[in-house]
C-alpha cells in the first residue's frame, strides 16, 4: 500500500524504501495541528503524491507515499499510515 517512507531527524534524511525530493513538486494542501506541520505534495512529472510531517518542537520529520485514492486520508491521518508500514 505505501511505496516509500523517508524519516528525517533534525535536518538529515534517511530513505527507507527509496524516494527523493523533486523540483517539479507542488504543495497541494498544508495544515498545522498540535505542533505538527503536515503538507501534501504532488510531483507533476511522475504523478507521485506524498505527505511530509514535521514536528516543530524537535525538528524531526517523515514522509509517507500517498496513493492517489487515499491522498487526503493520508494527509489528515498521517500517523495511521505511518504505523501501517
Amino acid at each position: 500500500m505505501i511505496s516509500n517512507l523517508i524519516v528525517r531527524q533534525r535536518g538529515r534524511a534517511r530513505t527507507e524504501r527509496g524516494g527523493d525530493d523533486s523540483s517539479s513538486a507542488a504543495e497541494l494542501a498544508a495544515r498545522t495541528s498540535d505542533g505538527f506541520d503536515v503538507a501534501l505534495f504532488w510531483d507533476s512529472d511522475s504523478g507521485r503524491l506524498w505527505v511530509d510531517v514535521l514536528h516543530t518542537d524537535t525538528g524531526e520529520s517523515f514522509r509517507i507515499a500517498a496513493p492517489p485514492a487515499h491522498a487526503l486520508d493520508v494527509f489528515y491521518h498521517p500517523f495511521t499510515y505511518c504505523l501501517a508500514t
